[in-house]
């Protein structure tokens, strides 16, 4: 197969006594929950038609890797994709042979979901053999790109239901999360890191949504303060139990954000409720079992990771004082790879963590340590990735750090500050543009000394629709979406549709 060419290279009062969004988080009703799921399913229908209309057939076929194991598995049942003296396969990256057979150097998890979206498209006669680019399109759109845009939904709940913010504040920080960071190119690639962090997104939600829900409402105090869950209560564990599923699911997509994982646990552990963090943990486990069972069927021992079978070790923990250094300026200064050049709306989105209201304490903790424990890991390892748009191992923390975006702007308005929203909507066209170039032209830029926004631009006048091949089915359900939305308001101002 030849290489691409890409593969080659409402202003507030201003007085003291009005509190500012987030303080009285989770003491008082959220805004009408059928408001709220109304907004949620714009954010998350929206975002998924975009992410699959600009789907790239570059990156279709960059990221072979992926659709070779989920044919494999699901036409014989393995996640091997070939034995190991099939030289059709040496030039397959990531891959290793283990006991005559070539596995992928990576975790399961986005093999397993794929190959139930492969099944998925069978029916409509969708096929590998038939039309490679087309399939893999659509297992990315109903892998990646779909859970990517189901979690900045939970975004979205999350700050306007369990935390307060406003609705137009916390819709901005959703939307932002997922078109003005990379987090945008990737949510259109079959990527085990961007289907692991949504995983992880949901997991917080509804750890957020338990705790405060769990706990009887305290006027003025913290959410979640209050007394232990009322023991009847079985449905209050539901949310814990399948927050412990999505984080075991994170595991088994992918081990990056292990450390971000381990923190969620604390914070759970951490609100002293003993019901509330056994089902956590029971889902934890539950989570954990295709895993477990994926490495003992492969390795022998449920423990043993494919990377560490593999004997990939570039993303082993190893301090060192000159990687440390060379690290930070790649990712958190003026190099290779820096966050400001390719998202620095998470730059205002970190500093609005330490913007965060009263109420949020907890919150605020947990996301600094989850922020710092990750990027302390990325720079202390040897490696910064390979071809890639933007730094693709700080995925984790992306949606993390804006959620502080909200209190920023609301910081400003409280505070009649009109510079925070305007250097917010600056930002956030820039990010957005260059993440959007990310996602036209492909992911798969492998000089990362150049900046590959400015190597792509003139890329984007060569773009035909025929690089795009769900365009024409995403722009049609847009349509449609859009003329049942018209519908819905005009029935709703005539009276005939409940408001």
């Amino acid at each position: 197969m030849k290489p691409s060419r890409r593969s080659k290279r409402g202003k507030a009062g201003g007085g003291a006594a009005a509190p500012a969004p987030g303080d009285r988080a989770g003491s008082g009703p959220a805004p009408g929950n059928r408001r709220l799921r109304r907004d949620a399913v714009v954010i998350f229908l929206g975002l998924w038609l975009v992410y699959g209309a600009t789907i790239d057939r570059t990156d279709v076929y960059d990221y072979a890797l992926q659709q070779f194991v989920i044919a494999s598995l699901v036409s014989k049942g393995t996640y091997a994709i070939g034995e190991a003296g099939d030289d059709r396969l040496k030039r397959i990256t990531d891959t290793f042979v283990y006991e005559g057979k070539r596995l992928p150097a990576k975790q399961p998890g986005q093999f397993t979901i794929g190959a139930l979206a492969y099944l998925a498209c069978s029916p409509f006669g969708i096929a590998y053999s038939r039309d490679r680019i087309l399939a893999s399109a659509l297992v990315t759109w109903l892998t990646s790109s779909l859970l990517s845009a189901l979690a900045a939904a939970c975004i979205y709940l999350m700050l306007a239901g369990a935390w307060g913010y406003p609705r137009g504040h916390s819709a901005v920080a959703a939307a932002a999360s997922g078109l003005a960071t990379i987090l945008f190119p990737y949510s259109g690639v079959a990527h085990h890191d961007i289907l692991a962090v949504s995983f992880l997104v949901m997991a917080l939600y509804l750890i957020e949504r338990s705790i405060r829900d769990g706990k009887p409402i305290v006027a003025d105090g913290p959410p979640g303060a209050g007394g232990p869950m009322g023991a009847g209560d079985g449905r209050a564990l539901v949310a814990p139990l399948v927050a412990g599923v999505l984080l075991g699911l994170t595991l088994f997509t992918s081990m990056l954000p292990g450390v971000i994982v381990a923190v969620l646990l604390a914070r759970v552990v951490l609100s002293r409720n003993l019901k509330r963090a056994a089902a956590l943990l029971g889902g934890l486990f539950l989570g954990l079992l295709p895993l477990l069972a994926y490495n003992t069927h492969y390795f022998g021992n449920p423990f043993l990771q494919a990377n560490v079978a593999g004997g990939f070790t570039d993303t082993f923990f190893r301090p060192d004082s000159a990687g440390f250094l060379h690290h930070l300026n790649v990712y958190l200064g003026a190099g290779d790879l820096s966050l400001v050049k390719y998202m620095p709306i998470l730059v205002l989105g970190g500093a609005g963590t330490f913007l965060l209201g009263s109420g949020l304490v907890e919150q605020k903790r947990m996301l600094w340590a989850a922020i710092a424990l990750h990027v302390a890991y990325v720079l202390n390892i040897q490696t910064i990735g390979d071809c890639q748009y933007g730094p693709r191992y700080l995925i984790p923390i992306v949606p993390l750090a804006m959620l502080g975006l909200p209190a920023l702007l609301a910081w400003g308005r409280t505070g009649g500050r009109a510079w925070p929203a305007a250097v917010t909507g600056v930002v956030t066209v820039y990010s957005a543009a260059v993440n959007l170039v990310g996602a036209l032209v492909g992911t798969m830029f492998c000089d990362t000394r150049k900046f590959a926004f400015l190597e792509d631009l003139p890329s984007l006048a060569a773009l035909a629709p025929a690089q795009f091949p769900l365009a024409p089915l995403c722009s049609g359900i847009a349509l449609i979406a859009m003329v049942l939305g018209l519908v819905r308001a005009r029935l709703a101002r005539s009276g005939r549709w409940p408001s």
